[in-house]
């Protein structure tokens, strides 16, 4: 049952002064306490009582008091990665107990995997990790831990096998490990489908270092201090990056568990890249229905937290500023997805700021024509005999598209400031057809082009950075503001003034967002689910409870009375018209029955 966790050292001495509370034994061997204090990640310590391993524990004398700073602890079985981290049961609550005093009290342990630094700060000989509870395996009730090191990454013990490394014997080693190392990439890389062999034998020095190493490790280095000694395989880090198989993962996750620094933030983003790598590598899903859902295949939405924006053609296309999946998409009227704008998928880790982890992308980013990097908002160009379309992303770049969905020119907003992520949005896209004029909105300031790129206009709104914005019949810019929409002349930005506040919208609601159907009226959504049509604005012409959920900022587009709410990744579809009858209905059920 626990075939993964034990690690052959057959060359290995194993430390005399270990011991635990119990032990795991099957037919693959003995999962003992010499385990926890080998150097290696793979191989570990498992109690062996019933249970999820409460109360168990692991020990090492060191023969003599040292001064112990930190103790270091790899909790859980991290034979394969975190895949065996989450199967098997590992510490929740650790105790660390020197020379039979608890130091520190007990202390909580996140769920992942990771190297879990426990300060200590005195002088001892016998340390102990006693576990208090644990996070239950989704698979395994057996309760392990990897590998425990005294004062890591201190290495100062390690001066014999420094020695030894710097011997002709070892040089001669490394040569043939190099070069089992290159043979093993050679061999994967020119398989059809690669060989498992060859993989593991790069992987395994990814984790736990070169293998001829291991056995002087043990002879020459102390235990609790064998962590430190052990080295990823460089030349086997740098084939695993080159061959892209994410079959690698739980090796380079181990390798980032030794590193420190620098070292250990670039091997995490390698193990997000190939985590994203390998959902890109299994294929998109075959199966989107319509109205979209979440992923990265044709018609599938990527949010990434971030609202979607939305609009309608006068045609009943609608059309989806796809942020996470750095695209442009369109539906038809009945729901099915038509068209993609944007270059095939790829992984990507663009985002408004840095510091987003890899993702696959339904679109490569970039910044030629026809790409973007989180396109914020999507706005209709009517044509005469078809609709173009322009998108603003966020880095603001706006690129126009004719008709025939041809890209026509693009350009960067020249300012200072930039749209901003969590927020709910902060960069918005407006065309005027009354000018003809594109309005890009990022934070507080509005640039007026042609479509030709020309800038014609700039001005400050003064009011703060917009929650929604739509030009009216008018050519006015309406701009929502927490419970109240305002109107700017579109080319100068002089402030009108309120056309729509609480007096009509009500109160309780947080966020709004702003559409004009095909009829040129306006309708307003606020979070709280109601929808508001007016006949100008500031006249109310009908106002309706379209959904009983809250919505986190509303993105919504209207055609003939329906409206395209994005939400959850998903384009929900709610027909007004069908939404009153039903309620007109309910009442005259309801009045009928209490009359009766």
């Amino acid at each position: 049952m626990l075939n993964v966790l034990l690690f052959a050292l057959s060359t290995a001495a194993l430390a005399a002064g270990s011991s635990a509370s119990s032990v795991l034994s099957n037919a693959d061997g003995k999962a003992s306490a010499d385990l926890a204090f080998d150097g290696l990640l793979k191989s570990g310590w498992a109690e062996g009582e019933m249970g999820s391993g409460e109360g168990q524990w692991v020990e090492l004398d060191l023969g003599k008091a040292v001064q112990i700073d930190t103790l270091s602890i790899w909790p859980g079985n991290l034979s394969e990665g975190a895949k065996s981290y989450r199967e098997y049961a590992r510490p929740r609550t650790l105790r660390v107990v020197v020379d039979g005093e608890v130091v520190g009290g007990d202390q909580r342990v996140q769920d992942e995997i990771q190297r879990f630094d426990a300060k200590v700060g005195r002088t001892g000989r016998k340390i102990r990790v006693e576990v208090v509870d644990v996070y239950e395996g989704i698979v395994f009730q057996d309760l392990g831990i990897a590998e425990i090191a005294v004062n890591y990454p201190d290495n100062s013990l390690a001066t014999k096998l420094d020695q030894w490394m710097a011997s002709a014997d070892a040089g001669k080693r490394a040569e043939v490990y190099n070069a089992s190392i290159d043979e093993a990439y050679a061999r994967h890389k020119s398989a059809e489908f690669g060989d498992s062999d060859a993989l593991a034998l790069i992987s395994d020095s990814v984790a736990d270092g070169p293998e001829f190493l291991r056995p002087y490790i043990q002879k020459l280095v102390p235990a609790g201090y064998r962590a430190q000694a052990v080295r990823s395989g460089a030349r086997a880090q740098k084939a695993i990056r080159k061959l892209l198989d994410p079959n690698g993962i739980p090796a380079l996750e181990l390798a980032a568990l030794r590193a420190m620094d620098r070292d250990q933030a670039e091997l995490k983003d390698l193990v997000e890249r190939f985590y994203a790598y390998q959902e890109l590598k299994g294929g998109p899903s075959r199966n989107v229905g319509y109205w979209g859902a979440p992923g990265w295949a044709p018609g599938q939405l990527k949010g990434l937290g971030e609202p979607l924006a939305i609009e309608a053609d006068r045609y009943g296309g609608v059309w989806v500023a796809d942020t996470g999946n750095n695209r442009v998409q369109k539906w038809s009227e009945e729901g099915k997805p038509e068209k993609v704008w944007g270059p095939p998928p790829d992984i990507s880790a663009a985002w408004f700021q840095k510091g987003r982890k890899w993702y696959v992308s339904g679109s490569a980013s970039g910044e030629e024509a026809g790409q973007w990097t989180n396109p914020v908002d999507v706005e209709i160009i009517p044509g005469k005999l078809s609709d173009g379309f322009a998108a603003l992303d966020a880095l603001g770049r706006i690129q126009v598209f004719d008709g025939d969905g041809r890209p026509v020119i693009g350009w960067k907003v020249e300012t200072k400031l930039a749209a901003v992520p969590g927020i709910g949005g902060s960069a918005y896209l407006e065309y005027d057809p009354k000018s003809g004029h594109l309005i890009a909105i990022i934070e507080e300031q509005a640039v007026v082009y042609t479509l030709d790129s020309e800038e014609v206009g700039r001005f400050e709104i003064k009011d703060g950075t917009p929650n929604a914005a739509e030009i009216d019949a008018k050519g006015r810019l309406l701009l929502a503001f927490g419970d109240e929409v305002i109107a700017f002349n579109a080319a100068d930005g002089f402030r009108y003034g309120k056309v729509i506040g609480s007096d009509i919208l009500g109160q309780g609601f947080e966020d709004m967002d702003l559409a004009m159907d095909e009829e040129k009226r306006l309708w307003v959504l606020t979070d709280t689910g109601w929808a508001f049509r007016f006949k100008k604005p500031g006249k109310l012409e009908q106002k309706t409870k379209v959904i009983e959920r809250p919505i986190q900022r509303p993105r919504f587009a209207v055609h003939k009375g329906v409206i395209f709410l994005t939400s959850d990744d998903r384009i929900e579809r709610i027909d007004v018209v069908q939404v009153r009858l039903d309620q007109a209905q309910a009442e005259k059920d309801a009045k009928a029955q209490g009359q009766d």
